[in-house]
């Protein structure tokens, strides 16, 4: 295994140690800025993990799925696990945020399936940057941060929603020549 690839693992495999130090029982402010702490090295792995492939040359289709499960892992994962401290916000955010995770993946299972790739766009890095940094604020449990970062939050629902809906805007007229191409032929 090379580092790109170690580096991605590494998202998924420090969540244990986020949720353990967010929800361990008397965890106080402390625990919460370790968690956070964690958590954003585990993010800024997110950078790392493609810089170092692109720049050694070390793209691969294990990265690749390396990397993007580990995202979703990542921020799914803490999306439901904050439903128990904010039912009322967190269950729509991560309700909505998980769907669209399982479309565009979907998507991109068919399409490959098809040898097409659909790269990611603008929107979607916009996406996750800004729910990395929401979920880091929210993490922390220090106000006045975590109130402004579940705001943020939302802003990062609004960009979810509107990535999503350009994805599958980019993602259908691709797949339906496909497979009308391969009808004909």
């Amino acid at each position: 295994m090379n580092l790109p690839n170690a580096l991605s693992l590494s998202r998924a495999l420090l969540l244990p140690f986020i949720l353990f130090f967010l929800f361990r029982p008397g965890a106080g402010v402390g625990d919460h800025l370790i968690a956070a702490g964690i958590f954003v090295a585990a993010a800024m792995t997110d950078f790392f993990d493609g810089y170092l492939a692109r720049k050694q040359g070390l793209n691969s289709d294990l990265g690749v799925f390396l990397d993007l499960t580990a995202d979703k892992v990542l921020v799914s994962a803490l999306l439901v696990a904050l439903v128990s401290l904010e039912p009322r916000y967190f269950v729509w955010i991560a309700i909505i945020v998980i769907f669209r995770e399982f479309i565009v993946t979907g998507l991109r299972s068919y399409a490959a399936a098809r040898g097409l790739v659909i790269p990611a766009r603008a929107g979607g890095k916009l996406k996750t940057l800004v729910t990395l940094i929401a979920l880091a604020g929210i993490i922390t449990g220090v106000e006045p941060y975590a109130q402004i970062a579940t705001g943020l939050m939302w802003v990062a629902v609004l960009l979810t929603v509107v990535s999503g809906a350009q994805y599958c805007l980019d993602a259908f007229p691709l797949l339906l020549e496909r497979d009308t191409k391969h009808a004909l032929g």
